[in-house]
């Protein structure tokens, strides 16, 4: 191995380590304050064919927010502070699949709320083979997703 090999390996290597910690510590406050959910959209006026999963988390660090959209994309938005004592709160939103299973499988080892381990377990490994979406869904394909929706939320100890 050549020594600049070496050098972008070692490089590599702490990247990792970073990036690590930065996932360690954004499950820390998604296990807090973060919600995976499972939801129809409406669609021309119509419940959707099938569940859509989303994950969602609330700050009032609008800093820390930014950098959740600028890391895993995602949309972010405000509300107003609805007491006089209270702060100002932002919200950052991922609702497309790619992002939402690739965001869930980087933090996913370090989670403990028991019932989030379990909901991202499901979207990282079961959503994209058991949910059908598109113009060819069946009846059929109806009934499975909403047994996945079900099964989804079966369980559930919190509503995050």
């Amino acid at each position: 191995m050549s020594i600049y090999n070496y050098i972008q390996n070692e490089k590599n290597i702490k990247n990792q380590i970073k990036m690590n910690r930065v996932y360690s510590y954004i499950a820390g406050l998604f296990d807090g304050e973060g919600c995976i959910t499972l939801f129809y959209r409406k669609d021309k006026g119509k419940q959707a064919k099938a569940p859509t999963p989303w994950v969602s988390l609330g700050n009032t660090d609008y800093n820390l927010i930014r950098f959740l959209q600028n890391t895993f994309n995602g949309y972010v938005f405000h509300e107003k502070k609805k007491e006089e004592n209270w702060n100002d709160m932002w919200y950052w939103k991922l609702t497309n699949i790619d992002n939402v299973i690739s965001f869930l499988e980087k933090i996913y080892p370090y989670l403990k709320h028991q019932d989030k381990q379990e909901k991202a377990r499901l979207i990282i490994e079961d959503y994209k083979f058991r949910v059908k979406k598109g113009a060819t869904v069946t009846k059929e394909d109806i009934k499975n997703n909403r047994e996945f929706y079900n099964e989804f939320y079966a369980n559930r100890k919190s509503y995050n």
